[in-house]
C-alpha cells in the first residue's frame, strides 16, 4: 500500500497567521528564538532577505522589527540605504497586519510611501502599529504607519503602506 503525503500542515507553516499565533509564543522568549523565528517568516517572504530584518516584538496589532548594517545594506560610511528603510517599513507593516487577521484573511500591498526625516546609520528599528478593523467586510482598504527609528529612539523615516484586506 502506498503511502500518502497530507500538504495540509506545510500549508499552514506557511501560513503567517500560524506562524504568529503558532510558533512565535514558543520561540519568543527562548535565547536565540526571535533570530530563528524571523529566518522562519522570511522564508515564506523571501523579498525581505535582503535585509536580514529580525523580529523582536509582535502583539496584536504591532510589530517591532529592526535591521543592522553588516548585510550590505549599507554604504562604505554605514549609511542604510533609503530603500532598506521603506523595505523595513513594509515587513514590520506586514506582520502588524498578519497578526490582526484571521487563519482566511489576506492581505495586499496596494501602495507604499517613504518620508525620510534623518539618515540612518548602523542599528534602526521599525514599529508597526496596526489599528482595528472591520472583518466583516468582504474588501476593505487600511493603512498603517511605520515609524523607523534609530539606536537613541530619534525619527528617522515614516513609512505609509495601504492594503487591501479580503476575508
Amino acid at each position: 500500500m502506498q503511502k500518502t503525503t497530507d500538504f495540509s500542515t506545510l500549508n499552514k507553516i506557511k501560513s503567517p497567521h500560524f506562524l504568529i499565533r503558532t510558533v512565535w509564543p514558543k520561540l519568543k522568549n527562548i535565547a536565540g528564538g526571535k533570530y530563528l523565528f524571523s529566518c522562519i517568516f522570511r522564508s515564506i517572504e523571501p523579498s525581505f532577505h535582503s535585509i536580514c530584518p529580525t523580529i523582536e516584538k509582535i502583539e496584536e496589532g504591532h510589530a517591532r522589527v529592526s535591521i543592522k548594517d553588516g548585510s550590505g545594506i549599507g554604504t562604505k560610511s554605514n549609511l542604510l540605504h533609503h530603500n532598506a528603510l521603506a523595505n523595513l517599513g513594509e515587513f514590520s507593516a506586514r506582520i502588524a497586519l498578519a497578526s490582526m487577521l484571521d487563519a482566511k484573511g489576506q492581505s495586499t500591498l496596494s501602495k507604499i510611501e517613504a518620508e525620510y526625516v534623518q539618515m540612518a546609520f548602523n542599528y534602526v528599528y521599525a514599529d508597526s502599529v496596526c489599528h482595528t478593523f472591520d472583518h466583516s467586510n468582504q474588501e476593505t482598504d487600511i493603512c498603517i504607519r511605520t515609524d523607523i527609528k534609530n539606536s537613541k529612539s530619534e525619527l528617522v523615516c515614516v513609512v505609509y503602506t495601504t492594503w487591501k484586506i479580503r476575508a
